[in-house]
């Protein structure tokens, strides 16, 4: 019984340290110039893993939503991008989240803690088409 528990333990906090990147990594710096954080992700070791992440790679704009979400190259619609942290209450916490104007549009606000298409799997962050 103690091993099924610590099987479902371990699957549930692999699944939530995959969702979060704000929970599992830290010293989150992102360049405006070239849309990429530069950060370090905690392995399954909990080993700080130092890499960049181009956020065009995995986060597009929306036109019709007015929203930044899951997609290619927002950074060819949205500039003057700067990160933040923000309170999400929803998730009741401190989350990054990145802030620009797209296609003249100010203030939009995405919050890449609650991105559930970037994900940190093993120290390393990735892009996922569905949930991480």
């Amino acid at each position: 019984m103690q091993f099924l528990v610590t099987v479902i333990a371990t699957t549930l906090l692999g699944q939530a340290s995959a969702l979060y990147l704000d929970k599992t990594c830290s010293n989150i710096e992102f360049n405006p110039a070239n849309d990429v954080l530069t950060l370090d992700c905690n392995n399954k070791q909990g080993v700080a893993v130092h890499q960049t992440f181009d956020l065009n790679t995995c986060l597009g704009w929306n036109a019709e939503n007015k929203a930044i979400g899951y997609g290619k190259n927002f950074g060819n619609a949205c500039k003057d991008c700067y990160t933040e942290q923000r309170l999400n209450e929803g998730l009741e916490g401190i989350y990054t989240n990145v802030i620009c104007t797209c296609d003249g549009i100010t203030n939009i606000v995405h919050d890449l803690g609650a991105d559930s298409h970037i994900g940190n799997i093993d120290g390393v962050l990735t892009c996922c088409a569905t949930a991480c």
